[in-house]
Order: C-alpha cells, then sequence, then structure tokens
C-alpha cells in the first residue's frame, strides 16, 4: 500500500468504529393533485400549448390547519437530523438527501431527542384524524366544482399516509469487502474504491460543518456589531445555542482527528459562549468585543489546514 492508501484505509476503520450513518425517513400525505380537467379548461381558454402547465389543486383550501401542522413537525424533524449530522455523499451536490454520519458517542442523545420530536410528528397525525372528515367537507365545499370526493383518503386509510423512522447502521470498513464470495482481485479493487469514496465523503462532510460554522460567526458578528453600534435589531437565544451545537459537532464529528479543529472549538467556545444572551443586550461594549472576536475568528476557520 502506499502512503495515502494508508492513511485512507486508517480514515475507513475509524469511521466504521466510531460512527453511524442515519437515513431519515417521512411519509406524509401532501394534500395537492393536479386536475386534469382543470388545466385542460385553462389552456383551451388561454390558447396555450398543451405542455404550457398543470392546475394543482390545494385539496384541504382553507380546511388545512391541522395538516399544516403536521407538515410542520415534519420540517422539524428534518432540521433537527440535519443539524445534529454530516452529510454522507461522494459529490457536492444533494447535500440534504441519503444517509448521513452521526458520531456513535451521541448516538443515544440523539435518539432520546429523536423520539420526543416524532411523537409530536405522530400527536399532529392523530388530531389531523380526529377532524378529518369534517375538514374533508368543509374543503370540498370551499373548492367548489373542482372538489372531487376520490381525491382524498378515508378517516380509516389516512394514519397510512404518514410515517417518520429513521435507520442506522455503521458505514462500511474495507475488510467488509475481503468477506465477499468474489476473486481476491475484485474484493480488493472494490475495497480500494470504497476507501477513495469516503475520503472524498469525509471531505464534503467537513465542508459542510466548516460553512455552518461560518455562516453562524458571520451572524453572531453582524447582529452584535448593530446591538453595539445603537442599530435597531434583535438578539436572540439562538445566537449563542446554534454555535454550541456547532462546538459540539466539532469535538464529536472531527472525523480527520485534526487538533486544528479542536483548537477552535476550544476558541469559539471561550470567546463567544462563555455568557448568556442577556449579558450582550444589556451591554453594547461587551456586544462589541463579541462582533470583534466572531470576526476574528471567521477569518481562522477558512483556514484550509483547519478541516484537513
Amino acid at each position: 500500500m502506499t502512503t495515502q492508501e494508508t492513511s485512507n484505509a486508517d480514515l475507513n476503520d475509524a469511521l466504521a468504529s466510531n460512527y453511524l450513518l442515519c437515513d431519515l425517513k417521512i411519509r406524509s400525505w401532501s394534500g395537492k393533485a393536479t386536475d386534469n380537467n382543470a388545466t385542460r379548461e385553462v389552456i383551451e381558454n388561454k390558447q396555450a400549448a398543451k405542455d404550457s402547465g398543470a392546475f394543482m389543486k390545494n385539496l384541504m383550501a382553507s380546511a388545512g390547519e391541522e395538516l399544516k401542522v403536521v407538515h410542520q413537525h415534519a420540517a422539524t424533524l428534518r432540521h433537527f437530523v440535519y443539524s445534529r449530522t454530516l452529510p454522507w455523499c461522494s459529490n457536492g451536490e444533494g447535500t440534504q438527501r441519503g444517509a448521513r454520519l452521526l458520531a456513535s458517542s451521541a448516538a443515544m442523545d440523539f435518539l432520546q431527542e429523536f423520539k420526543v420530536y416524532k411523537q409530536q410528528y405522530d400527536d399532529a397525525v392523530r388530531a389531523l384524524v380526529a377532524v378529518w372528515d369534517t375538514r374533508v367537507g368543509e374543503a370540498m365545499k370551499n373548492l367548489g366544482q373542482l372538489a372531487d370526493a376520490s381525491d382524498y383518503p378515508s378517516a380509516t386509510d389516512l394514519p397510512k399516509k404518514f410515517a417518520v423512522s429513521i435507520d442506522m447502521e455503521p458505514p462500511h470498513a474495507m475488510t467488509d469487502f475481503s468477506r465477499l464470495n468474489v476473486p481476491a482481485a475484485l474484493a480488493t479493487a472494490l475495497g480500494n474504491r470504497h476507501m477513495a469514496v469516503a475520503s472524498q465523503q469525509v471531505t464534503n462532510a467537513m465542508n459542510e460543518m466548516r460553512d455552518r460554522m461560518l455562516t453562524e460567526l458571520e451572524r453572531i458578528h453582524t447582529q452584535m456589531a448593530k446591538h453595539a453600534n445603537g442599530e435597531k435589531t434583535r438578539l436572540y437565544e439562538s445566537l449563542i445555542t446554534n454555535m454550541q451545537g456547532l462546538v459540539q459537532m466539532a469535538r464529536n464529528m472531527n472525523l480527520t482527528n485534526n487538533p486544528r479543529l479542536t483548537e477552535l472549538a476550544e476558541k469559539i467556545e471561550l470567546k463567544l459562549l462563555a455568557n448568556p444572551i442577556s449579558v450582550y443586550k444589556d451591554d453594547p461594549t461587551k456586544a462589541a468585543v463579541m462582533a470583534d472576536s466572531a470576526r476574528e475568528l471567521a477569518v481562522e476557520a477558512t483556514l484550509e489546514e483547519i478541516w484537513k
């Protein structure tokens, strides 16, 4: 093995031993449907080409508050998972899709929090089911001639339209390929290919952590500078809590075990997270100091060697 191959193999073994892949699946009834008749009427009336567009009905017209709450809880679930994990993709696109990486040391806390969010989602679905027949009646009345009873599931079938699950498994290790019932040369080639892909996945994951950290540092700098200058702004607690989450992620998910990233996390904690947000609301001078610190840390966080 070359030095680079050995490094990739060590990284791959560390990933398989210390991390989990999380795959979140959410199934929700959208409450939307294409109306072919209305589409045809609009196209004919406007003398447009047949492929000019499609008329999409809001099936819960002015009667969809409970469904909206379900969808809001689904969005909250996704945000929770994305905020605690990093993408596991081999290219820079589609980082919000597919499995995501989680430190195994954080798995129990993650699952306990996930259970709370899932319960809220399930409760919202039950609340929707409880008023379903009434809401469908209201919606069909509001839709007028666009109403079609066949567009709606029954109250009995409705729960089947909604589901939340999360699958967790360790990333594959290079040694997994040696156990395949294939020629040794092919197993080795597959393992080497897997190592190369995993190396790129690590790079993409670390790039997202960097981008998220830079976004939050810039947010702190901007808001604190405005407050220090007497500009009208609001200092939300999330300025602190979001950064606390990223500092914890930098410690739990330092995929390359880079001491420079650990050092950056410690500096952020010392300079930006020592006080509650109320301290800065009451003291513009301290807000100015914090703004300057956030700007300096943002400059440091752009250094490439931190994320290797």
